[in-house]
């Protein structure tokens, strides 16, 4: 026989010895024809008596492990003898039909075949009037129930007990169906992601500060505070399982609602941390602290012990109970590049160092992705695998930008794009420090002495036209990482605050590491600091110091591209690793520009690029006229010749509201 099922017999004996140790105790009070008969049949031994239960009582309680289900309802709540025989009778009354008729005869008329107060006051010396006040055990925890009426006495109310309490009796045990709908598990293989040692440090103090706090009878909370939603899920759930507590989330709607739900399910969940071991978390994400109606909850769910973690991006203050916070952040570069070794094992190679350099991602899913990886690549060499391997992580680290950005799609190379020497080689200067992070951060204990600075940030400088953004798309090619557009029309903001919201969330979404930042027209935002006037100057001069904080502070790639360099604030210059000036494009450079400037796929018809490089554009200018000249060909029927091109330039040219002039070069 199991354990389960040895429990639950000896439960159901022990149950039955008090529910006929409550009849025989009626059976005294009750006015019956033939008392002894009524005695003899009220006991589940023919003869036996009050004593003997009692006996019998004591035996079940002290031969089953765990505690039977009611005295561990008793010692949960921390209920007096007269208190826990109260909801004895209660429970009783939900389990043998032969208890109604016993309290009816028990009472005086007219008050019903429901226990009162006044019938446990003769049944039971222990009990007294604070057992069924307001704001005791069994009332604002929703053991008791007193159905009162205008006009009637509370001594003379019926008395009745929850079906969720009665079946905890019986030994049933689950979430209240009140309650269940507004939570959701929140569910994690312990073993796969324990905590990793960065992250542990401060989860073992917020404990023991919690337990010291607790001392008193009043359980703090906790509050798990970081920018990865995952990350402060783990540690929540970690926090829970040092409590031996399973953990469920509030869902949002919910804490949303009106305040006497809010009030019933605050009740209602402190009776189920009694019952069982739960833990409740209350996300509040990036919501503001003052719209988030969680004050009064947390206030009553402060009245036991009971495990409440709160998680959100920063500290919310004035909840009405004290907190124990916690810093939720990912492992470290280090502890990463540990986790990728352990993780690929035999196939590790060098992947732990690139990969922990580039993206930063939580235990769970980088042992996920490493597993899936080698089980769908087990065939491929080194290289394939590792492409295989780096192309999953972006994807896990491909940020949702909520329309603040925009995914660009990356076709260009290194083949692809004309430069002087100087800037060229500056160029893969910046792909180089992006490839080598890892190496002198890491391996060479750069990182130790810097605490920001770690991510890279570049400059481009010139004319429109003259391949800023290519040289974005570039490196996204040459460093296999997306490349995302600032979209400036929806982060910048008229209204106070809300820029600076949009920046936060395009950076906390990046800060996984797949993708690069391409601030497009940069001197829009990362404009010079002015004096201060009026308040519109001082708010514009808070963004800006906003921003010269997050630049700082990303770990990522982040390109400025503008054509007005000298609008930007000094300070942001100082913060640059690189800046690249584009120069506008000479004859010789634009000669090879015209010569790649159509497919292979496009018929050509002796075109002379040393001419067509002689004349002034740049090289945005000189792919849109071969575009042109490309569709005027189609049109005509012909191959593209120098008479379709240069109708092609002299319409760019006038579209640039310049006069062409065949011949002269810059």
């Amino acid at each position: 026989m199991s354990a389960d099922c040895s429990w639950q017999e000896g439960n159901a004996r022990h149950l039955s010895r008090v529910v006929a140790w409550l009849r025989l105790r009626l059976t005294d009070l009750a006015t019956l024809p033939d008392h002894e008969q009524a005695l003899d049949a009220a006991a589940p031994v023919p003869g036996m008596s009050a004593d003997e239960l009692e006996h019998e009582i004591s035996l079940c309680e002290s031969e089953i492990d765990p505690p039977p289900a009611l005295v561990q309802l008793t010692h949960s709540f921390g209920l007096q003898k007269g208190e826990c025989e109260l909801l004895m009778l209660c429970v009783a009354m939900e389990l043998d039909t032969r208890i109604p008729p016993l309290c009816a005869r028990a009472q005086d008329a007219g008050a019903g075949a429901h226990p009162t107060f006044a019938l446990a006051l003769r049944l039971f010396p222990d009990l007294t009037w604070e057992a069924i006040a307001p704001t005791g055990r069994l009332r604002s925890l929703r053991l008791v129930d007193i159905h009162s009426s205008p006009g009637r006495p509370v001594l003379t109310s019926p008395l009745t007990t929850d079906e969720r309490v009665v079946d905890f009796a019986r030994g049933l045990n689950y979430i209240d169906p009140r309650v269940s709908p507004h939570l959701t598990p929140v569910r994690a293989d312990l073993e796969a992601t324990a905590l990793q040692p960065s992250q542990r440090k401060g989860v073992d103090a917020a404990i023991k500060a919690w337990h010291l706090a607790a001392a008193d009878g009043t359980a703090p909370l906790f509050q798990v505070l970081g920018v990865d939603t995952a990350t402060r899920d783990h540690v929540a759930v970690c926090i829970a399982a040092c409590f031996k507590c399973t953990l469920h989330r509030l869902a949002n709607e919910t804490r949303a609602g009106p305040q006497v739900e809010l009030d019933t399910i605050a009740q209602l969940w402190a009776r189920e941390c009694l019952l069982q071991r739960v833990a409740l978390l209350i996300e509040i994400g990036d919501a503001p602290a003052a719209t988030t109606p969680i004050t009064s909850f947390a206030r009553r769910l402060a009245q036991g012990g009971n495990l409440v973690v709160l998680t959100s991006r920063e500290l919310v203050a004035s909840l009405g109970r004290e907190s124990v916070l916690v810093d939720a952040a990912k492992p470290t570069s280090g502890e990463q590049r540990d986790a990728w070794d352990a993780a690929l094992g035999q196939r590790a190679g060098r992947n732990p160092a690139l990969l922990s350099a580039q993206f930063d991602l939580d235990i769970s899913t980088l042992r996920r992705l490493a597993s899936v990886t080698k089980a769908t690549r087990r065939d491929d060499d080194g290289s394939a695998f590792e492409g295989a391997l780096w192309d999953a992580c972006r994807r896990a680290a491909r940020p949702a930008m909520e329309g603040l950005a925009r995914a660009v799609d990356v076709r260009a190379s290194w083949s692809d794009i004309v430069l002087p020497p100087e800037q060229l080689d500056t160029l893969r200067q910046v792909s180089a420090q992006v490839r080598s992070r890892s190496r002198v951060y890491g391996d060479w204990g750069f990182g130790a002495r810097m605490n920001r600075g770690l991510g890279i940030s570049a400059l481009f400088e010139g004319a429109s036209g003259v391949g800023k953004t290519m040289a974005a798309e570039v490196l996204a090619s040459d460093l296999r990482l997306d490349l995302y557009r600032i979209d400036l029309s929806t982060v910048v903001s008229k209204y106070i605050g809300e820029t600076e919201s949009n920046l936060r969330r395009v950076f906390d979404a990046a800060d996984n590491g797949g993708i690069i930042l391409f601030f497009d027209e940069a001197d829009a935002l990362f404009s010079s600091r002015s004096e201060v006037k009026d308040s519109h100057d001082r708010y514009a001069n808070i963004e800006t110091n906003y921003l010269l904080q997050r630049i700082e502070a990303y770990r990522g790639l982040a390109i400025l591209a503008t054509n007005m360099k000298g609008a930007l604030d000094a300070a942001f210059m100082r913060r640059l690793r690189f800046v690249i000036e584009f120069p506008f494009p000479g004859a010789k450079e634009r000669a090879e520009i015209w010569r790649m400037a159509f497919p292979l796929e496009v018929p050509v018809d002796d075109l002379d690029v040393e001419r067509l490089g002689r004349l002034n554009l740049a090289g945005g200018s000189i792919h849109s006229a071969a575009l042109r000249a490309a569709f005027l060909a189609a049109h005509l029927g012909t191959a593209v010749d120098m008479d379709c091109v240069l109708r092609a330039v002299r319409a760019e040219f006038t579209k640039l509201g310049r006069p062409f002039t065949e011949g002269v070069s810059r």
